[in-house]
C-alpha cells in the first residue's frame, strides 16, 4: 500500500488508537477480569504467560458460569454478578471472528517547570482504523488464531504527551508516512495457536506478560515493547511449565538505533503446592547476534549456558502465591541478576548485589461496586538490567556504537519493570463498576530514582572523564555500563551496592482518574467513550541525564600520552557534576484524554 494512501486514511478519518484483540493483547480488560476470577476461585489456575490463546479464554469463561451455576442450570445469587460478566465477555469475543474498528481521541498536556517558571501545552491527536478477531480455525478446532492489523496516526511522539515511566500502549514507531501534521504506521499483532486449552503451541508477534501485578511484571512486562515469539505450555493440576522463545530488538550501548538478531529466552515451573498457594521458578536469558535452540529445551540455562562459554545474559526468579482467604491474593518475586556470593556468605552487603523485587496484593471481591484492586511495592537496584557488551571484532573494546545483544531490553525498552535501576516504586490500582458498562479507574504512584553514577569514586570518574565522547552512558539506566574498555570494572557496580547513595532523589507523584462507558447497540456494534485526567508531580527531573562525558581530546595529545593531572581531571568531573545538578527542575504535569472507540 502506498505510503501517502495509507496516511490519507489516518487523516481523513481522524482515527485514534484502538485496543487489539484478546489473544493478542495482554492490555485487555478480559486479563483483569479473568485474574480476578482465578483469585475468587472460580476458575483452576491461569497459565503463567499472557495474552491466552483463544481455547484457553473460552475455557476460562466456561469454567466461571459452571462455578456460577447449580446442577440444574440456575445461577446462584452470590455469583450472579460474575456469570453476566462471564456472558457479557463471551459475546464481546466470540460473537464475530472479524470486528472492524474506528477510533479518535487526543491528549493534551499542560506542563509546568516550577523551578524556571515556564508553562507549555503540548497536545496529540491520534488514531487508528483495524481489523481483528478471535478465530477457531474451521480445518480442525486445535488451531485457533488471533489478529490485529491496523492503521495508526498520531500528531506527535508519544513521549511529548506521556507520563513519567508508562510504556507507549501502541507497538508501530518506525517508517512513518506523514501528511500534513499526521504520522501514520503500521500497528499489527497476531497469533496462532495449536493445541487444546491445557496443551498448547503458539506463534505469532505480540507483547507477552508474567506475574500476578498486572503491566507492572519484573520479568516480562505486559507493557513492554512487542515481539515476535514461540512459547509451549503445558497445564497440570499440580504444576505447569511454559517455555517462550522471542527474536527482539537490539539497540546499541547509547540506547540507540536498533538492529536485528538479538534473542530472548524465558521458560517457568509452577508448583501448585496447595490450592492456597503456589512457587515458581523461571530463568531468562539475553543473547545475540548468535542464538541457540537449546534454550528451548526444559533443561537450566545455566547448565545449557555452559556447553557454549556462558556468553549470554542469564537472570532467575522465585514467585510466591498465596491465597490466604477467597478474593484476596499475596504475592513476592525476587528477581536475580547477579550478586557477589562469597560476600553475602560474609554478611557484608555493600557489595555486587544486583536484585529486583516486588512485594503485593490483589484483591477481587464479588457482587461489589469495587471489582479489582492492586497494590504493590517493587525495588530495582542499581545495575539490574543492565549489561555491556562488547566490540565483535575487537574482544575487551567497548564503545557506544557497539550494539548491545546483553542487556534486558527490547528496542531499547526494559522488557522488566518500567521503573530504571537504582529506584523504588509504591503502586495502587482500583477498578469500580457501579453501574453494567461503566468502569471507573484509580491509580496512584510513588517513584523514588537516583543516578548510580552520583556515587562513583575518584577513580570511577577519571576514567569516564578519560574516555572518548559518546563511548559511555553515566545516565544510571540500563545502558550504564559496569565495565571499562579492557575489562576493568567500575567500582560502583562492583564492589558496592550503592543503592540510593547518591545526594539527589528524582520523586515522582501520579496519581489519574479515568472513566469508560459502553454503548452496546450502536449501529449495529459497540461504542467506548473514555475519558481521562493525571497529575503527576516531579522534583529534581533531570537526575536522569547523563553526569560525566568523555573528554579524551583535552587531556591526551597527539602521541596519546596524558599531559594533564589527576587533579585537573577530578576538577572537571566536579564541574560537570556541578553542571548536572544545576539542570534539576521540578515539575508539575496535568493530563487529559478522551478517546471514543466503535467496534463493528
Amino acid at each position: 500500500m502506498h505510503r501517502r494512501y495509507v496516511c490519507g486514511v489516518v487523516f481523513l478519518l481522524a482515527l485514534a488508537a484502538a485496543v487489539a484483540q484478546v489473544s493478542v493483547d495482554t492490555g485487555d480488560p478480559f486479563y483483569m477480569t479473568a485474574q480476578a476470577w482465578e483469585i475468587q476461585g472460580l476458575t483452576s489456575p491461569l497459565p503463567q504467560l499472557r495474552p491466552y490463546p483463544v481455547r484457553v479464554i473460552e475455557r476460562i469463561i466456561n469454567e466461571v458460569i459452571a462455578a456460577g451455576t447449580d446442577e440444574e442450570g440456575n445461577v446462584i445469587p452470590r455469583y450472579a454478578s460474575e456469570v453476566e460478566k462471564a456472558r457479557d465477555e463471551y459475546e464481546r469475543i466470540f460473537s464475530r471472528p472479524f470486528h472492524v474498528s474506528v477510533s479518535a481521541g487526543g491528549t493534551a498536556r499542560i506542563a509546568s517547570d516550577l523551578t524556571n517558571d515556564d508553562t507549555t501545552l503540548r497536545k496529540q491527536v491520534q488514531g487508528e482504523v483495524a481489523a481483528e478477531g478471535d478465530v477457531v480455525l474451521p480445518f480442525t478446532p486445535l488451531v485457533t488464531a488471533g489478529y490485529h492489523l491496523g492503521i495508526w496516526g498520531t500528531t506527535t511522539e508519544y513521549a511529548n504527551v506521556a507520563q513519567r515511566y508508562v510504556n507507549q500502549p501502541q507497538d508501530s514507531v518506525f517508517d512513518a508516512a506523514s501528511i500534513g501534521p499526521m504520522d501514520g504506521y503500521l500497528n499489527v499483532n497476531c497469533n496462532v495457536a495449536f493445541g487444546t486449552e491445557r496443551y498448547y503451541a503458539t506463534g505469532g508477534i505480540h507483547r507477552t506478560g508474567y506475574g500476578p501485578f498486572l503491566n507492572d511484571g519484573l520479568a516480562l512486562n505486559d507493557t513492554a515493547y512487542h515481539a515476535a515469539n514461540l512459547t509451549l505450555n503445558v497445564s497440570r493440576p499440580r504444576w505447569d511449565f511454559v517455555t517462550l522463545y522471542e527474536t527482539i530488538g537490539a539497540s546499541n550501548n547509547l540506547g540507540e538505533d536498533l538492529t536485528d538478531s538479538k534473542f530472548l529466552s524465558f521458560h517457568a515451573i509452577r508448583l501448585n503446592i496447595t490450592p492456597k498457594f503456589s512457587l515458581s521458578y523461571y530463568e531468562n536469558l539475553t543473547m545475540g547476534p548468535h542464538s541457540s535452540v537449546l534454550y528451548m529445551l526444559p533443561a537450566p540455562y545455566m547448565a545449557i549456558q555452559n556447553l557454549g562459554g556462558a556468553g549470554a545474559n542469564l537472570q532467575m526468579g522465585l514467585l510466591f502465591e498465596y491465597k490466604p482467604v477467597q478474593t484476596l491474593k499475596l504475592a513476592a518475586d525476587v528477581f536475580v541478576d547477579d550478586f557477589d556470593v562469597e560476600a553475602i556468605a560474609k554478611l557484608n552487603f555493600d557489595s555486587k548485589l544486583r536484585l529486583a523485587g516486588q512485594l503485593g496484593a490483589v484483591y477481587a471481591p464479588i457482587g461489589s461496586p469495587l471489582s479489582y484492586m492492586s497494590f504493590n511495592y517493587q525495588i530495582v537496584l542499581p545495575y539490574v538490567y543492565a549489561h555491556w557488551d562488547y566490540e565483535q571484532s575487537a574482544d575487551g573494546v567497548i564503545n557506544g556504537k557497539t550494539w548491545n545483544y546483553q542487556n534486558y531490553t527490547n528496542n531499547g525498552i526494559c522488557m522488566g519493570a518500567s521503573i530504571p535501576p537504582d529506584s523504588d516504586k509504591v503502586s495502587f490500582f482500583a477498578r469500580f463498576a457501579p453501574r453494567k458498562r461503566l468502569t471507573i479507574d484509580v491509580s496512584a504512584n510513588f517513584v523514588r530514582h537516583q543516578n548510580v553514577a552520583e556515587s562513583y569514586s575518584d577513580d570511577d570518574k577519571v576514567g569516564y572523564m578519560l574516555a572518548e565522547p559518546g563511548r559511555y552512558r553515566t545516565d544510571g539506566s540500563a545502558f550504564t555500563h559496569q565495565n571499562f574498555t579492557g575489562g576493568e570494572h567500575v567500582d560502583a557496580a562492583w564492589n558496592h551496592l550503592s543503592f540510593m547513595s547518591g545526594g539527589h532523589t528524582m520523586l515522582v507523584c501520579q496519581f489519574a482518574l479515568a472513566g469508560e462507558y459502553t454503548f452496546p447497540h450502536v449501529a449495529k456494534g459497540r461504542l467506548a467513550v473514555r475519558l481521562g485526567y493525571a497529575f503527576e508531580y516531579i522534583h529534581n527531573d533531570g537526575v536522569q541525564n547523563d553526569i560525566y562525558r568523555g573528554n579524551r581530546d583535552a587531556y591526551y595529545n597527539d602521541d596519546g600520552q596524558l599531559n594533564v593531572n589527576r587533579e585537573k581531571i577530578l576538577a572537571d568531573a566536579q564541574a560537570a557534576y556541578d553542571e548536572w545538578v544545576r539542570q534539576l527542575t521540578d515539575r508539575v504535569n496535568h493530563f487529559i484524554t478522551l478517546s471514543l472507540k466503535y467496534t463493528y
